[in-house]
């Protein structure tokens, strides 16, 4: 494991079209039920610091990610903008869709289940996700920068219809679960020739051309791979409200019960169990690609410009998957990835024993247990449980809650701590190898210096969720025990009592466990926004 370095980046989330991600950067950081941070301004420059997880760059030696990326990319992906410049996003059922996994071996069937709000024809272009420097737009001029993905499959035009309310449960077995029961409208059996990588399905109807996503990821269980990037959609299925138009536009996420067209936050219950066999819909990502094009796109881009030799999964494929990072030399994930079930736990933990590296680029990982239930049509894994009521189900709850308590800085050094609005990183030891090269000083006092000489701070990336060190931090002295030998501090980055209720710091961590492996902490949610113009 050894740095790289990267010089300044102009951080853009505006909604220029021509601005790569626009899906993808457009969308605030998600506002929680009762407020949250917003995105951070546009024009931020960012030094980001970069973590190299396996010796030598794969770029070295030709590899699928690399071969891939040489094919001509497509700009088609990004939801089509009308004449006014606003986006045709379906927004009231209109258009929008499933997939039947979140993840699928070359070679295996997947289907996708599609409704419309009206009978009319639509189109379903399959995308893979990447970073494709050269390409065109639909137009056929070329991508102005990289294309940022290649347009494997369309298909249609089909025929649509609205298909059948999804059953809602409110007794107190299942509480909030809405589960779609769809007729698929199109199976798909990936081409052996698919690189793995995070697909993302654009559906458009022909009449009125409203545009809507659905996403899945293609696996390569058979293929070498250094790592192994893992969707958290575990998370992204916590956050989604989808009701759907048959219950009056009425959804239930594991936050709160919501009106999924007005996205107002309505007096309820949360759900205590939420089902993948419907479409995604969370506050400020209206797309259909749960949190994609928030925190995992950028990295995405990233890491295949690289040249890395990168996989891809899903927290399913952790729950059912104990051999996912043999053969592998490291496991990254992005964003939040908060959910995680009693085998998943023990499966990170084994990758960890068996001297697998650990990038936690994220924040709030693996905070809460879960269970896992069969849908209505028996198919494994596709509801997930989390009551966090101790009177009905006292298995899934926060992993500190538990009796005996199993909090997640015995994973990962850190643990989640509250919320930040776009705060500095703050360099804690800039002599440290992680920032072997960016020239940054260690921050010690007064105004964090987020550009120019004797820079100290990278602008804006603590944020939502973060963590701290309980062995630092008062409030978690409880947990402080449960830490991992050798832990270290590379960064220790300030949030003041106006974002979080009371001041505190969010820390970015790592350290070697005993298997060898090093295991780094973000802190944080936002660490993948230093590569969003990449």
């Amino acid at each position: 494991m050894e740095p790289v370095t990267e010089g300044d980046n102009h951080h853009d989330r505006g909604h220029d079209p021509e601005n790569a991600g626009t899906q993808a950067v457009a969308v605030p950081a998600r506002p929680r039920p009762g407020g949250g941070a917003a995105a951070p301004d546009p024009g931020y420059r960012r030094r980001a610091v970069r973590v190299r997880l396996a010796p030598g760059r794969a770029a070295a030696a030709p590899n699928p990610i690399v071969a891939e990326n040489q094919q001509p990319g497509s700009s088609g992906w990004r939801i089509t903008l009308d004449e006014t410049g606003g986006p045709l996003k379906a927004e009231r059922h209109e258009i929008e869709g499933y997939a039947s996994l979140t993840s699928v071996n070359k070679g295996a069937p997947i289907s996708f289940m599609v409704s419309l709000s009206s009978n009319a024809q639509y189109t379903m272009d399959f995308y893979r996700m990447g970073y494709y420097p050269t390409g065109t737009n639909p137009d056929g001029t070329p991508c102005d920068g990289p294309c940022g993905a290649r347009l494997m499959q369309r298909v249609g035009p089909l025929n649509g219809v609205k298909q059948a309310t999804c059953p809602t449960t409110t007794t107190s077995t299942n509480y909030g679960l809405v589960e779609c029961n769809w007729t698929p409208s199109y199976t798909l059996t990936v081409p052996t020739s698919w690189t793995t990588g995070n697909y993302v399905v654009k559906l458009r109807r022909n009449d009125s051309m409203l545009e809507q996503y659905m996403t899945f990821v293609v696996r390569d269980d058979a293929g070498p791979a250094d790592l192994v990037f893992s969707m958290p959609v575990t998370t992204w299925q916590a956050y989604n409200y989808w009701g759907g138009a048959g219950n009056n536009n009425v959804g239930y996420s594991f936050y709160a019960k919501f009106n999924d067209v007005t996205n107002d936050v309505l007096s309820g219950t949360p759900a205590r169990t939420v089902s993948f066999d419907r479409p995604y819909w969370l506050q400020g990502e209206t797309d259909g690609a749960g949190e994609f094009f928030v925190y995992n796109y950028s990295l995405v881009r990233w890491l295949e410009k690289e040249g890395y030799n990168v996989t891809y999964a899903t927290d399913v494929d952790i729950e059912t998957n104990p051999n996912l990072l043999d053969g592998r030399k490291a496991f990254l994930n992005a964003g939040q990835d908060a959910y995680y079930s009693a085998t998943m736990r023990a499966n990170l933990l084994g990758y960890i024993g068996r001297g697998a590296h650990m990038a936690f680029l994220s924040a709030n990982s693996f905070a809460f247990r879960i269970g896992w239930d069969s849908s209505a049509a028996g198919q494994p894994q596709r509801r997930i449980i989390y009551n966090n009521t101790p009177s009905i189900d006292q298995t899934t709850m926060p992993w500190r809650d538990l009796s005996p308590t199993q909090p997640e800085n015995a994973i990962g050094g850190v643990m989640g701590n509250g919320v930040a609005d776009n705060r500095p990183l703050r360099v804690a030891d800039a002599s440290h190898w992680i920032y072997a090269g960016t020239g940054l000083s260690t921050y010690t006092s007064g105004t964090p210096i987020t550009s120019g000489p004797g820079q100290n701070a990278i602008a804006g990336i603590i944020g939502f969720k973060f963590d701290a060190r309980a062995t630092t931090d008062p409030s978690l002295s409880t947990y402080a025990s449960f830490e991992p030998a050798g832990v270290k501090a590379v960064a220790r980055s300030f949030v003041p009592a106006t974002d979080n209720g009371v001041n505190s710091y969010a820390d970015t961590t790592l350290y070697t466990a005993p298997s060898g492996a090093i295991v780094f902490s973000a802190g944080t949610e936002q660490w993948s926004w230093g590569w969003t113009t990449v």
